[in-house]
């Protein structure tokens, strides 16, 4: 049930994150989307936010405590995993330049692993026998 429910947290802030990137350009200036830099802050960054969000979500609702496990790294890592390949391979279908491509890949990966990262435990502290 609390994969379940993971990962259902997880898909919920990528249909918020996915509705607030379309939302982009009626927001922000047409000067600053046209800018090479602008174009990568604005489509590839959010990437890093989204899956951050997701693993955060999934990794919150799934219990801090089993994200040591293989299994809770895979219940917090797949939506994100989900994203970025499915991201990749829009962006291929439809003509996205091969560097944005990478860009935006390369910030999703990188803000999901952040995330879980610096979500994971700590391994258990190293206990001294008493006598």
């Amino acid at each position: 049930m609390k994969v379940a429910a993971a990962l259902g947290a997880a898909a919920g802030v990528w249909l918020l994150g996915t509705l607030a990137t379309a939302l982009i350009p009626v927001f922000v200036p047409l000067e600053m989307l046209q800018d090479d830099i602008g174009e990568y802050v604005w489509f590839a960054l959010p990437h890093a936010v989204i899956t951050g969000l997701m693993a955060l979500a999934a990794g919150l609702v799934h219990g801090r405590d089993e994200l040591r496990s293989v299994g809770g790294a895979v219940v917090v890592l797949a939506l994100p995993a989900v994203h970025t390949v499915a991201g990749a391979v829009l962006g291929a279908v439809v003509g996205t330049e091969a560097a944005m491509n990478v860009a935006q890949a390369v910030c999703s990966v990188a803000g999901a692993l952040l995330v879980y990262l610096l979500m994971r435990p700590a391994r258990a502290p190293m206990r001294l026998a008493s006598r």
